[in-house]
């Protein structure tokens, strides 16, 4: 029954909702766009979920990709699309309980700062990037230091940006910034 629904919303965001043509997005990211990941309880807040961990900035086992978007080329009910459409995924599929809590702003130029790089991943869709910190850890790793410190500092950089409306599909927030 969840399936049906996401394939419904799917439908209907595709077409009341248009993303904006790859043309008008350069490849390279530049320093100054702002970059924005959707963050979910209990996978990057502390238990207590106020506060950012250092895994918002982690990439999954097996790869050295964290999704993000790159905000100066879609609005906020765009972002907010993405990350529903996320924890829907999830639902669906069984996997553990994601609950959608906001997003993680940074600027490219944290990220860079920080050490690591971000790409342009269009292929995915349209204003997607991926953070990518040059280290793969498998699954029940630790990482080493050196990445521990430098998720820190991309955690510390980030503005957490709370969805007043988490459960709601509709953005009713103020602009993500």
């Amino acid at each position: 029954m969840l399936w049906i629904l996401h394939r419904i919303t799917q439908l209907i965001k595709s077409i009341w909702c248009r993303p904006p043509r790859s043309s008008d997005i350069p490849v390279e990211v530049s320093d100054q766009e702002t970059i924005i990941r959707a963050v979910f309880y209990p996978h990057h807040f502390n238990k207590s979920g106020r506060k950012l961990t250092r895994y918002a900035f982690r990439a999954p086992p097996d790869m050295d990709e964290v999704s993000t978007i790159r905000k100066n080329y879609v609005g906020s009910q765009f972002c907010k699309d993405k990350a529903k459409g996320i924890e829907l995924n999830g639902k669906c599929q069984s996997e553990d309980t994601k609950d959608f809590r906001g997003f993680a702003s940074i600027s490219a130029d944290e990220i860079y700062k920080a050490g690591s790089n971000i790409r342009d991943s269009r292929h995915v869709y349209v204003a997607h990037a991926d953070i990518t910190h040059g280290y793969t850890a498998k699954r029940g790793e630790s990482l080493p230091s050196w990445l521990n410190d430098r998720l820190d500092r991309l955690r510390d950089s980030a503005k957490f940006i709370p969805d007043p409306a988490p459960t709601k599909w509709r953005w009713v927030g103020q602009e993500i910034t």
